[in-house]
């Protein structure tokens, strides 16, 4: 269970790791029993903070919570002192492109977790490994596919790229299915921009029958629509600005530059924000139910 110390803003913190409820889950480690106390717990659940708390760890899961004084202590716990301090969740970065000088820094901001969405397979699962097992010392790494896309204005048969374009929905089974089943490798599908409906809930479809979510990068496809394709995840909030556009010669527009390729990330996308129906955005969030957007 990753735990250190973070300083922000001149306040100390202790920041404990938490499951990523989209990914994979590690299975229980046995390991020593540690106890934090005195600090001021804050839980991210909205609650209010709990001063003078008691966190008793147990391998790499939270066994107790709760004031001092009212949690069993195991006697042969290592106890920190955390008085004068707050206890935060270990903060989760759900959007990195992973580099080998990020390891550490990711700690030291106290984020214990990170999604890589998509770096070059061979390398990031060598880091994975080295993360897990110790060898490296950095927050615990989830990995998605090598990105399924559609046709974008910068590929040529001359340099496709690494990502897969997209040709028909049975090569976007094939490709999804020749990952294999389960999430101890991958944890997450990506698929980025121009992809059609029909391979979209192709790539959906195998990757739930195999126990995967889906993490899109959206180009002309809205979030809505991706959202009753199954989609899990939108990546960079793409197609919440197309979905929630109530003027549709604007969205029109929108749709049109980014198949194209040239407003998926760019100011010109941004301009569009202008353009959103804020009234729409409820009823979006409540189609995904408790799907995730990464920044």
């Amino acid at each position: 269970m990753p735990m250190m110390i973070v300083r922000i803003c001149g306040t100390c913190a202790l920041v404990l790791a938490i499951p990523a409820l989209l990914f994979a889950q590690d299975e229980v480690v046995p390991k020593n029993r540690l106890v934090i106390e005195g600090g001021t717990l804050i839980d991210g659940t909205g609650g209010a903070p709990l001063s003078d708390a008691v966190i008793v760890i147990e391998g790499n899961r939270i066994a107790a919570i709760g004031p001092r004084g009212q949690v069993q202590l195991p006697q042969d716990a290592e106890v920190i002192d955390a008085s004068g301090k707050f206890i935060l969740p270990g903060f989760i970065d759900i959007h990195v492109h992973w580099d080998f000088w990020m390891t550490e820094l990711f700690l030291a901001h106290g984020v214990t977790s990170a999604v890589d969405l998509d770096s070059f397979v061979p390398w990031i699962m060598e880091q994975k490994d080295a993360l897990r097992d110790g060898r490296l010392r950095g927050p615990r790494l989830f990995t998605t596919t090598s990105s399924l896309s559609g046709r974008l204005i910068w590929d040529s048969p001359e340099s496709p790229g690494r990502i897969r374009r997209l040709a028909s929905p049975e090569m976007a089974r094939r490709l999804t299915r020749a990952v294999g089943p389960g999430r101890e490798q991958y944890n997450l599908t990506k698929t980025y921009t121009e992809i059609s409906p029909d391979q979209l809930q192709a790539v959906v479809e195998e990757s739930h029958r195999a126990g995967r979510n889906v993490m899109a990068h959206l180009g002309s496809l809205d979030a809505r629509q991706a959202a009753r394709l199954g989609v899990d995840g939108i990546a960079h909030g793409s197609g919440i600005v197309l979905a929630t556009i109530s003027d549709s010669a604007r969205a029109d527009e929108l749709r049109s530059f980014t198949r194209l390729g040239i407003a998926v990330d760019y100011p010109l996308f941004l301009m569009y924000h202008a353009y959103m129906d804020m009234t729409r955005v409820d009823e979006l969030v409540n189609l995904y139910g408790g799907a995730r957007c990464s920044d």
